[in-house]
Formats: C-alpha cells, structure tokens, sequence
C-alpha cells in the first residue's frame, strides 16, 4: 500500500502535532507516581501540590485545544502552500503554451 504524496504532508503534520504529544502524555500519565514525596498534602489550594499523576492529565488537559487547533491550522497551512503551487503551475504551462510574436 502506497501512501498519495500530497497526503503524506497532513500525516506528518498530525503526528508531529497529535500523536506524538499523545504518546508522550500517556507515558509520562502511565509512570507518574500518584502521591506526592514527603508526605505533602494533595490537591489545589491552602498550599497543597497536584500529585506528578494529576499534574500530567492536568497539562495534557490544557495542552489539548492548543494541539488540536496548531494541527488544523498546520493542515490548513499546507493546503493554501499546495494550492497555490498548483495555481503557479498551471499559470506557467499556460503562459508556456502561448506562442509569442514580434
């Protein structure tokens, strides 16, 4: 199976910006530990910390709709980028295809 070239762009995209961060947040979720050192108190406010465990599904919670949007406007990116090569290339076999005279 043969990926089409023009799509190959979008996949590289959405790893890089989707599955990438996914994978890093799910391993650093899977091995963070779930209490904190030294006996410190969880939870937010009156002094207490998030748990390493809590505080990674709290970044991967924040750091999704930011993710997300950066992959859409990077897809977006790349279709304006090939449709104005494709625009470009078919202007120039045009003006190619026009004979000139003295």
């Amino acid at each position: 199976m043969t990926m089409n070239r023009s799509r190959l762009s979008y996949v590289w995209a959405l790893a890089l910006l989707w599955a990438l961060p996914a994978v890093a947040f799910s391993a650093w979720i899977l091995t963070a530990p779930e209490h904190n050192p030294d006996g410190q108190c969880e939870g937010i406010g009156f002094g207490c910390t998030l748990t390493p465990h809590d505080g990674a599904v709290f970044m991967a919670m924040i750091s999704t709709p930011v993710l997300l949007l950066a992959g859409g406007l990077a897809c977006l990116t790349i279709w304006v980028l090939r449709r104005r090569g494709e625009r470009r290339s078919h202007r120039a076999t045009a003006v190619s295809s026009v004979e000139l005279r003295p």
